[in-house]
């Protein structure tokens, strides 16, 4: 866990899966220039419940944004540089206790809680990943897939 400072405030957002501008495909660029850390975000997030980001940041100090989840969603995160891991509730709960190194990926179920994406200023962290709501998922999984009863229980 990084290194509590008491002068940094962690970077919050808000995030719903479905929340894409009415029925558009709505795209974000933004560049991350907060002290400690500096970068760039990319996003693309259609109305149905996908979306899709690209984030490259370059921290000097460890890194936290606080994720205000509104509607649960499954995400395949691909971490090419950097390491990065995910707290639900303030560290109360823990999925899977789940730090993703350089160049992993996995499959993550993600609540509707309050998520902590936290990461060290070991390298710069560059990410992607895509998120796709339960409800589009199970739209389109065959019954008889393995994964369709492990979805279909949460």
């Amino acid at each position: 866990m990084p290194a509590t400072d008491s002068n940094r405030t962690p970077m919050s957002c808000d995030f719903d899966i479905y929340q894409a501008g009415g029925n558009l495909l709505t795209e974000n660029r933004r560049t991350v220039d907060r002290p400690g850390h500096s970068g760039s975000i990319f996003e693309l997030a259609s109305p149905d419940g996908i979306r899709l980001g690209y984030y490259n940041v370059r921290s000097s100090v460890p890194g936290e944004v606080v994720i205000r989840n509104i509607n649960p969603f499954i995400q395949l995160s691909y971490t090419l540089s950097g390491e990065k891991r995910y707290e639900v509730n303030e560290g109360k709960q823990k999925q899977v206790s789940f730090k993703f190194g350089k160049q992993e990926y996995n499959y993550v179920f993600f609540p509707q809680e309050r998520i902590q994406m936290l990461w060290e200023p070991k390298e710069r962290l560059e990410i992607f990943e895509l998120a796709v709501s339960p409800e589009l998922m199970m739209k389109h999984l065959p019954e008889e897939h393995p994964f369709y009863e492990v979805l279909q229980k949460r």
